[in-house]
């Protein structure tokens, strides 16, 4: 990289311990009801 980076960007973040964020199926699917590969969460009720 050839220019300074305060030129180039804002911030840098940097993030040492970093989680997948959980996916909440129920409300993707509200979002994008034409998804055929995320299934909703089944309820085991006992």
């Amino acid at each position: 990289m050839k220019n300074a980076i305060n030129e180039v960007m804002d911030a840098v973040i940097f993030n040492r311990n970093m989680k997948r964020p959980s996916l909440d199926r129920i409300f993707f699917l509200k979002i994008h009801p034409e998804n055929k590969y995320i299934k909703p969460e089944i309820e085991i009720v006992e």
